[in-house]
């Protein structure tokens, strides 16, 4: 087994759109080549809340298919994910309401570490409507 690959977000996401054949042949290879014992996979928890914002955005993919879909990354054989109890925990909130999985992934972030939200800050999720910014 060789070092391991840095898997970015485009790599996951010619994988999993198939919208360009080379790339997607690539990757492909790559994520056969782990499930063998071949080669060893590296992402990151930002990388991987990428691709999900992507699905539900770009191609407009279900929130449950989303969450299957990490849900299968998250069980891809040698890939390697820093914050993995948190990323599993986040694809749970995602999965069970109305946060985006940036949102989702901070709830699981301040509850496993457990982090006290400020004030106003105190409620998870996105700002009320007619919110100013600073």
């Amino acid at each position: 087994m060789t070092g391991a690959v840095f898997l970015d977000t485009g790599i996951f996401l010619s994988f999993l759109a198939r919208d360009h054949e080379k790339r997607f042949l690539e990757a492909r290879r790559l994520f056969e080549q782990a499930e063998a014992g071949h080669a060893r996979l590296e992402t990151t928890e930002v990388v991987l809340a990428e691709v999900a914002r992507t699905l539900e955005t770009k191609y407009h993919m279900p929130r449950g298919t989303v969450v299957e879909v990490m849900e299968a990354v998250m069980g891809t054989r040698n890939l390697r994910i820093p914050a993995r109890k948190v990323l599993k925990r986040a694809i749970e909130i995602f999965a069970g309401g109305d946060l985006d999985f940036i949102e989702a992934y901070n709830e699981a972030y301040v509850s496993q570490r457990g982090l006290k939200r400020p004030g106003a800050f105190a409620g998870a999720g996105k700002p009320e409507r007619g919110a100013g910014t600073a």
